[in-house]
């Protein structure tokens, strides 16, 4: 025999009610708190992608451990994010260091981000000589442009360092510079430094 609601009591009907609006809270709070998440972001191209979302928050959140675990490009590009203030406070010094730790995995986008940062005096003392070794360094790289018909490393890296010896170099500075990046020796035990943080 079906009970039907006009059966029913009105204290009857009404504990009924009350254990249905339990039940919906419990089952609403539990899929608040079970909603499926994306999947975590592992990858520098990921963090990437996050950076031209404008999502440093995102990308900073794969990018330090990468870095810290020792991956050139994620420790370049946690430089740009503290030389440009990204998601973080803006810090030339924490750049250098990061685009230092990059270098020193011969990295180019590292060596030139040293290079210009020398050049220019950012985060460091302006030094030509320590930034035409940089970008002689870079000059070196045999990596392919970020993106196809642009210029690779090692031709942004030649250019730069071209025209600061043509504009503001003396041929006894540019001699230095040169014996440096011969004599220049990378310093891997640098490169994966946990950061401060």
């Amino acid at each position: 025999m079906a009970i039907t609601f006009s059966d029913l009591t009105l204290r009857q009907t009404l504990g009924l009610g009350v254990c249905a609006v339990i039940a919906l809270a419990v089952v609403g709070a539990y899929n608040i708190n079970k909603q499926p998440t994306p999947a975590p972001m592992q990858t520098y191209d990921d963090a990437a992608a996050a950076i031209n979302k404008h999502d440093y928050v995102a990308a900073l959140r794969v990018l330090r451990p990468l870095a810290d675990r020792g991956s050139p490009k994620a420790q370049e590009l946690l430089g740009v994010m503290y030389l440009r203030g990204w998601g973080v406070p803006q810090n030339d010094v924490e750049a250098i260091s990061w685009f230092r730790r990059a270098a020193n995995q011969r990295a180019a986008g590292g060596e030139i981000w040293m290079g210009l940062m020398y050049r220019d005096g950012t985060g460091v003392q302006q030094d030509y000589v320590t930034a035409y070794m940089w970008l002689t360094l870079a000059a070196e790289s045999n990596e392919p442009a970020d993106v196809p018909g642009h210029y690779t490393p090692a031709q942004s890296a030649a250019m730069s360092r071209d025209d600061m010896a043509r504009y503001y170099m003396t041929p006894v500075q540019i001699e230095a510079a040169q014996k440096l990046a011969k004599e220049w020796k990378p310093s891997p035990q640098a490169a994966a430094l946990p950061s401060s943080r």
